[in-house]
């Protein structure tokens, strides 16, 4: 699936519009949402015309200017439902080829500061009745205090008041490649400003769904905003690397199951041993984890409901010893549960700043959904300067660099070998760097 949103500074233009569409074909797009059109109403349909293969949604009944319009690809997505607002338009899209759901909104937000407030309500109020959602255009500010180069500085206010609907929707912004700001002025250079003003944001949802989610920042061209490409990989599941989690060492075989994998027998030289010891002991943790640790969150869950189950069946029978008992070790493994959940998701999450101990669960994986995201390489440049894009070309490109980097034959000047000895170490200092560790 690809996506797009470009603010083209006015659609009236023929150039503009012919420029929209070469965009269009070119990079396949399926839904694109175009920003500050201009276009008066008694003007649109000519211009639809021109677009015949896409049905267009705009925000005329919101703004004179309809001031968002969205082009859709129906071959290859049906709209379910849509909402419009003077600030965005909220689409909920059936994908024809994975028949998945995935909810976009397209933003253009106003240059008032009240207004603004107003688009922040709203996207919490969408919030609750989303599951894979993208919320992507021009926000109309700059995101990072020290990054004050826009149009529209923040107050500190506003700046706490859009951090906190960020994290009330658990959004973030998606990694993104190409040009590092999305707007300029386009003045001389001693009056050029650069600023940051477009951006993607996503839920966790949304990544843990489609990982290799990858946001392109292309040149501005004909606008002086730069539209942002969103390339979209459905069946793409990157391989589950090992971590380490801490709230193992709390489990109570850990020392010895972790002793017995190390005792294990290997044959070979003593790096091939270390290694292979090392990977007994990861199998055994691994183990470990499915077993005990594996969806913490629904046991957590689990385990509360056991023990509100059991505390209204004390409430009954209030002189039970068993119940008693029974209420105690329930209270105690939910909290061992809920320690370890707090404990493996702040880790993940790489999180260590203590404002945050109290945070919701869906703040952990939103964070922990963007961190996998931010390492994951959705287009590089080969050797000849043609962009790959995607996991598998990717692959192929670093495959092929180190091919060509390791695998020339090189002639070796043995001769030469002898400048490269240099000093060598005393008999008597490499016996005692090879003695019998104590």
């Amino acid at each position: 699936m690809i996506i797009s949103s470009w603010n083209v500074r006015g659609f009236n233009d023929p150039i503009k519009q012919l420029e929209v569409r070469s965009y269009l074909y070119q990079n396949k797009i399926e839904v694109l949402g175009l920003l500050e059109t201009r276009v008066r109403l008694n003007n649109s349909a000519a211009i639809s015309k021109k677009f015949s293969t896409y049905t267009i949604i705009n925000n005329y009944s919101h703004h004179c200017n309809g001031r968002i319009w969205v082009f859709l690809d129906i071959r290859r997505v049906t709209v379910v439902s849509a909402q419009v607002h003077d600030q965005f338009i909220h689409l909920e899209l059936l994908n024809n080829r994975t028949n998945k759901i995935v909810f976009l909104t397209f933003v253009y937000a106003s240059n008032d500061a009240g207004h603004r407030e107003r688009l922040w309500d709203e996207l919490r109020r969408l919030n609750g009745k989303v599951t894979n959602w993208i919320v992507l255009g021009d926000f109309n500010i700059v995101k990072d205090m020290d990054e004050r180069l826009g149009p529209n500085p923040l107050s500190v206010n506003e700046m706490m008041a859009f951090n906190q609907c960020l994290l009330d929707c658990t959004l973030d912004d998606l990694h993104s490649f190409g040009c590092e700001h999305t707007w300029t002025n386009k003045r001389e250079a001693t009056a050029r400003v650069w600023s940051r003003l477009d951006r993607v944001l996503s839920n966790p949802s949304w990544l843990l769904e489609y990982p290799n989610t990858q946001v392109h920042v292309l040149p501005s061209g004909i606008s002086d905003h730069s539209p942002l490409l969103v390339t979209v990989q459905d069946n793409y599941r990157p391989r589950k690397q090992f971590s380490y989690l801490n709230c193992w060492a709390d489990h109570k075989e850990y020392d010895e199951m972790v002793m017995q994998a190390w005792g294990l027998p290997v044959r070979g030289s003593v790096m091939f041993k270390f290694f292979g010891k090392l990977k007994h002991v990861r199998k055994t943790l691994i183990k470990l984890h499915n077993t005990s640790y594996s969806r913490i969150s629904k046991r957590v869950q689990e385990a509360k409901t056991a023990l509100e189950t059991c505390q209204n069946q004390l409430q009954m029978r209030p002189l039970d010893p068993t119940l008693f008992e029974q209420e105690q070790q329930l209270l105690n493994q939910y909290l061992i549960f809920k320690k370890t959940e707090k404990s493996s998701l702040a880790q993940r999450a790489k999180i260590q700043d203590v404002k945050y101990n109290d945070a919701p669960t869906n703040y952990y994986f939103s964070k922990i959904a963007a961190r996998k995201h931010q390492v994951t390489i959705g287009r590089i440049m080969d050797r000849q300067g043609i962009e790959k894009i995607g996991s598998q070309d990717v692959n192929q490109a670093f495959v092929d660099y180190y091919r060509w980097l390791l695998g020339q034959n090189v002639v070796v000047n043995c001769e030469s070998m002898t400048e490269l000895q240099g000093n060598k170490i005393l008999t008597s200092d490499w016996e005692g760097l090879c003695r019998e560790i104590t």
